[in-house]
């Protein structure tokens, strides 16, 4: 009796499909890779770490460009308020609102980073 070809060119009368081949065929060769990975020379050796003095060249170095920035903005940053303490209510920011400063402004160099 003959069987019938279905178009992914698998037998419908027999249980072996192409996918089953395949995970068959794929699960053959595992033994056969571990048997070649076992022949081969162990060639990892293990890692000396390196304990001597280690030295880091911290000069400075030409650029390969040259600068074309003519100011720059420094904003020395350290951390910030607490999300607890800006949701505080806070009397007096409500009674100055809208008014002037009344005290001088002060600028600060901070260590004349710019």
């Amino acid at each position: 009796m003959h069987s019938k070809s279905t178009p992914d060119n698998t037998s419908t009368e027999s249980n072996t499909t192409r996918r089953n081949f395949l995970s068959r065929v794929s699960l053959s060769t595992i033994p056969l890779a571990l048997a070649f990975a076992n022949e081969q020379p162990l060639s990892a050796k293990p890692v000396k770490p390196d304990l001597g003095p280690r030295n880091f060249d911290l000069a400075a170095k030409n650029s390969h460009q040259s600068g074309t920035a003519t100011a720059m903005i420094s904003m020395f940053m350290q951390g910030g308020p607490s999300q607890v303490d800006l949701m505080d209510p806070k009397p007096l920011l409500n009674k100055m609102h809208l008014q002037k400063f009344p005290e001088k402004i002060k600028y600060d160099n901070a260590a004349e980073a710019s």
